[in-house]
């Protein structure tokens, strides 16, 4: 971003006055010491994706694709989110390296480079594309009228970046170091000072409950809350799902590896068609993108390691954390969940006393980000607000 704000030397390139030249402007004996956005006229080149017509026209166009709407309607409605301060932010994404592991980082709202007060993380579940929670993240963020940044990181190796090794073997990651990445992150980039919600899914729940830990002495970061959501925090193996799926993460992980090298060669227009499918026709045009990124060889190689692992080794709940940690930890299960049955609920409730640990009454999947994204979205708002 510094390189978007800082000053240009007058008409080194004439590319931006070729784009949006200024009326009677004369590019050959320019003599502009600074960059002056021709959109808005704030201090930054036309190319900065703060700019606010730019997030004014980026709302019409995604108003217009996701509902429909005429042009006039839509201009209307954007000007109406933006009043109120309900514009749902624009979606970043980064390519990191965190402690040398290949990372994918979302943030709906200001980065880390803007250090932001408040902050809502993100751990996803696996397999961690964070690709799969860009709807959920944009209604968090709309939903607390852009009052807290919305960030989501990926696990180690679950992404498609520049610094991905596409060699299979190389840069594989199981659960462990799943927890020391995150914990990197936090340290590396989560600003000093700043206010922290932790938002688990799945097995992001039972890494959030070790980063708790982590940090329970730390003066630098200020975690304020924790939201388990579907938490796969004890007897993965004995699951329903997980004694489904052992025998294929011992047996077969290679076949499966190698049916998505197959599946690589496949054009990508094809893929979506068939993906349309498989989640229908209404499915959100993000959890498409995120399952062909997904169907990449060695994402399929480190989720399922990763998998393994977890299989292995969530036995039994990290009862030391949530006793130490209840007031400020809140845990939510699915009423008919195959990683984590209802008796795992009252298990945990007989065993910490005054945990707040509900029931969702709605119906959701575990794996809400693929048709529940917007309704888990409102309702992890609200519980923060």
């Amino acid at each position: 971003m510094s390189e978007l704000l800082a000053p240009k030397p007058p008409c080194q390139t004439l590319l931006l006055h070729k784009l949006m030249p200024s009326p009677g402007h004369n590019c050959s004996n320019c003599s502009v010491q600074s960059c002056k956005c021709a959109s808005c006229g704030g201090p930054y080149t036309v190319f900065y994706r703060g700019c606010s017509t730019y997030k004014f026209e980026s709302e019409v166009a995604s108003l217009r694709f996701r509902l429909g709407l005429t042009l006039h309607k839509a201009r209307q409605e954007a000007h109406e989110n933006l009043t109120l301060g309900r514009m749902t932010g624009v979606l970043e994404r980064k390519e990191l390296l965190v402690g040398k592991r290949p990372t994918d980082f979302l943030c709906v709202g200001p980065s880390f480079e803007e250090k932001p007060n408040d902050i809502v993380l993100i751990i996803p579940g696996n397999p961690g594309v964070t690709g799969y929670y860009t709807s959920f993240m944009e209604t968090i963020y709309m939903t607390l009228k852009g009052t807290h940044a919305v960030w989501a990181v990926s696990h180690a190796g679950h992404c498609c970046t520049s610094y991905t090794k596409s060699q299979l073997g190389k840069d594989v990651y199981d659960l462990n170091d799943q927890l020391r990445h995150k914990i990197d992150f936090i340290h590396d980039f989560v600003p000093k000072g700043a206010k922290v919600t932790l938002v688990g899914h799945s097995i992001g729940c039972q890494i959030i409950l070790s980063v708790l830990q982590a940090f329970e002495d730390s003066t630098d970061i200020n975690i304020k809350y924790s939201y388990l959501l579907f938490p796969t925090i004890e007897r993965m193996k004995d699951s329903p799902n997980g004694t489904r799926l052992w025998p294929v993460l011992c047996y077969f992980r290679w076949l499966t590896i190698f049916l998505a090298i197959i599946a690589s060669f496949i054009p990508k227009k094809i893929k979506e068609s068939l993906l349309y499918i498989y989640f229908g026709r209404k499915a959100h045009k993000h959890v498409i993108k995120a399952s062909i990124e997904l169907l990449n060889p060695k994402i399929i190689q480190n989720v399922l390691w990763m998998a393994y692992s977890e299989l292995n080794e969530v036995l039994m709940p990290n009862l030391k954390a949530l006793e130490k940690h209840k007031g400020k930890v809140m845990l939510y299960y699915g009423a008919n969940d195959g990683w984590c049955p209802l008796s795992y609920h009252q298990d945990l409730i007989a065993k910490v006393k005054e945990v707040n640990a509900q029931v969702c009454q709605e119906g959701h999947a575990h794996a809400f980000v693929l048709k529940s994204s917007e309704p888990m979205g409102e309702k992890v708002a609200h519980w923060i607000s």
